[in-house]
């Protein structure tokens, strides 16, 4: 149950996050585990719980600035 509550918070959380980059007009791009989640038997056999994003090195203060605003 652990696994399936995990896998769901990272889809809230990432969801949260690509919304927010949306908003600002950030150019982003998911990275590994939130994107390759999908490909195992079941998501939540993949077990890591961070969430790698890829923005540009020249948006980093922005995104960075604005993820503690939008999201604290």
């Amino acid at each position: 149950m652990m696994a399936m509550y995990r896998c769901a918070q990272m889809n809230y959380e990432l969801e949260q996050l690509c919304t927010v980059f949306e908003k600002a007009k950030i150019s982003f791009m998911p990275l590994k585990g939130s994107i390759i989640r999908k490909y195992y038997a079941k998501p939540e056999m993949r077990t890591s719980c961070d969430i790698d994003i890829y923005v540009k090195e020249s948006d980093l203060e922005n995104a960075t600035s604005v993820l503690i605003s939008e999201l604290g």
